[in-house]
């Protein structure tokens, strides 16, 4: 082999243990962060169905002690609900850009820790309830096309314009949100909702279109919400199909 191929070959090599010894070395840093703050991680080898690992020998076995499970396996769980995470945490804890489930509710976390997501691009689930999130942040979710779950009870998110970007959602939480008719109208006709949670928040009989347009719901909580008993009645008639929790008081009020 020629020296220039082989100078080509070893550089390629190089730059390839420079690139997964630094990812390697980012994640320790931030599970490290985690477990500080009384979070949790669980990794790709530890979730219900994984495939088992061979059985190793001596030499990997050692090895694997000595450059430890981040070396081996990808965080795809972080769960930090309730914690002391700050925004600035989530500089280092985005860059696990494999991660699939972030719970981060009850945190204060904002639209600046929202932008420190933005390479979470394999997240399927995202919980933010009663953090500092606001409408303006759901931006930075646009490139998440996996996301199924999004959490945002007790938010001040009042519009949901950039939600329309995420084709694989399926469960959205909205409760205790100042949302109102006009601010899930971008939620029309978004055929992968399953179920969709509204309780106290402000949403009234003017919402019964763009509620009615998601044929494909199972679940509607509208418990709490402006919603009269004859749009109740109209929202039935649309939804035959999805369980639809509302304040029984309201229904026999109808004439």
């Amino acid at each position: 082999m020629r020296f220039g191929t082989l100078l080509v070959v070893f550089t390629a090599l190089a730059v390839g243990l420079a690139l997964y010894f630094n990812a390697v070395r980012v994640q320790r840093r931030a599970v490290a962060r985690i477990r500080a703050l009384g979070g949790t991680v669980q990794y790709d080898h530890e979730r219900a169905g994984a495939a088992r690992p061979p059985a190793a020998g001596e030499v990997r076995e050692w090895i694997r002690g000595v450059l430890g499970t981040d070396a081996f396996h990808r965080v795809v769980r972080v769960r930090l609900d309730h914690t002391a995470v700050t925004d600035d945490d989530l500089c280092l804890i985005g860059q696990l850009i494999g991660v699939e489930e972030l719970h981060l509710n009850g945190t204060a976390i904002s639209d600046a820790g929202l932008r420190e997501l933005r390479s979470c691009r394999r997240l399927r689930y995202l919980g933010l309830a009663h953090s500092r999130v606001t409408a303006a942040g759901l931006q930075c979710l646009r490139d998440m096309r996996r996301l199924d779950t999004l959490l945002l009870e007790g938010t001040p998110v009042a519009d949901l314009t950039h939600l329309d970007a995420l084709p694989a959602l399926q469960m959205l939480s909205l409760g205790s949100t100042p949302l109102t008719s006009a601010g899930i109208r971008s939620l029309q006709g978004q055929s992968s909702l399953r179920y969709l949670y509204l309780r106290n928040t402000p949403v009234d009989d003017t919402a019964i279109a763009t509620l009615a347009s998601l044929e494909n719901l199972e679940e509607l909580n509208v418990n709490g919400t402006l919603l009269s008993g004859v749009g109740l009645v109209a929202l039935i008639d649309h939804l035959p199909r999805c369980d639809i929790q509302a304040d029984a008081v309201r229904l026999t009020s109808v004439p």
